[in-house]
């Protein structure tokens, strides 16, 4: 009789193996596509900015443009605003001019 229990939990145990594998392999295939997703979001609020900044009339501007404009003209976050630009700044596509709130376009 022992015999049959154990037998049926080894059976059981492996009909579970299949799924559990199928369900790891299912998770590792959305993680890539949510990296994706992430880096095409941030490209995209990347060339938002660049094209904003980018335009005649901001171009010309001598002090350039606070991230108030940028968020009010954009409809972004102010926190993804000024984390952007900051990392456009590190990546020397914008600079800071009269503080740190105002920004210029190096493709002058």
């Amino acid at each position: 009789m022992m015999r049959s229990d154990h037998a049926k939990r080894v059976v059981h145990s492996l009909a579970l193996v299949p799924f559990a594998a199928s369900a790891l392999a299912s998770t590792a295939r959305r993680v890539p596509e949510r990296r994706l997703s992430v880096k095409a979001e941030e490209e995209n609020l990347t060339d938002m900015i660049m094209g904003f900044l980018d335009q005649p009339g901001i171009g010309a501007l001598e002090h350039g443009v606070s991230v108030n404009l940028v968020v009010e003209r954009l409809g972004i976050p102010e926190s993804e605003a000024r984390s952007m630009l900051d990392k456009l700044a590190d990546l020397g596509c914008v600079f800071q001019t009269i503080d740190d709130d105002h920004f210029k376009s190096c493709a002058e």
